[in-house]
């Protein structure tokens, strides 16, 4: 039974990303290729966007989720982890990311309940990820399934699966491959106000950095952590 609904959803998902109704709405791609190795982001600052994704408001509690998409066009493989990416604000030390998991027990410790979930979710995995940047059906579908069956009395599990299926993957990638996923920063408390920042990934080989790409954010409106 269950896996009837599950497939019923995607199904209803896969006919709503072909309407009008699953066109991107707020959606910002960044772009930058650095010695034949391309990044690209798509950083979620809307409300709606994250409560239609994610359930909730993770801004309003300093997260910010960034849509992270690597391709290496060169001929030789490269690694790709998810350390290797930092957040860069004005005037503030870099951020590091955060696991799926950790952001999980964050919003735990925060007091946040997931919040309710519906057919909206389906329509912007698949349309709205599809349109980003290429591929991102695998995501879709993960995060579909990962918030399908959620409830408010197992929320804290519920959010850390579909939070995990979502994220960026470590991998290595081979000449024309490419990998995508969520990365998850947590702002520190009394961060200010910005608009502008910078995502950063370097490339190591034998623990020697060999290519770094600081792709500029703009636009993020971000009002500054709010207070409890």
């Amino acid at each position: 039974m269950r896996q009837c609904l599950l497939t019923s959803l995607i199904a209803l998902t896969l006919l709503s990303a072909c309407t009008k109704n699953a066109e991107v709405k707020h959606s910002v791609r960044y772009s930058k290729t650095e010695a034949m190795i391309v990044m690209e982001a798509d950083p979620f600052v809307q409300t709606d966007r994250q409560e239609m994704v994610f359930g909730e408001d993770l801004l309003a509690l300093s997260v910010l989720p960034v849509l992270v998409r690597v391709q290496n066009n060169g001929e030789s493989p490269i690694r790709v982890e998810t350390h290797q990416f930092k957040l860069m604000l004005p005037k503030q030390p870099a951020i590091a990311p955060r696991s799926a998991a950790e952001i999980s027990k964050w919003l735990v410790s925060q007091g946040n309940v997931f919040g309710q979930v519906g057919i909206g979710v389906g329509q912007l995995g698949l349309g709205q990820l599809g349109q980003f940047a290429g591929p991102y059906g695998g995501i879709a579908v993960a995060i579909i399934s990962g918030l399908y069956g959620v409830y408010k009395s197992n929320a804290s599990r519920s959010r850390d699966e579909t939070y995990r299926g979502g994220e960026f993957k470590d991998a290595v990638l081979a000449k024309g491959q490419a990998i995508q996923g969520i990365v998850f920063f947590l702002l520190p408390t009394g961060t200010p106000a910005f608009d502008d920042a910078t995502l950063s990934l370097s490339i190591f080989d034998n623990q020697t950095e060999t290519t770094r790409i600081d792709l500029p954010l703009k636009a993020l409106g971000y009002k500054g952590t709010t207070p409890k």
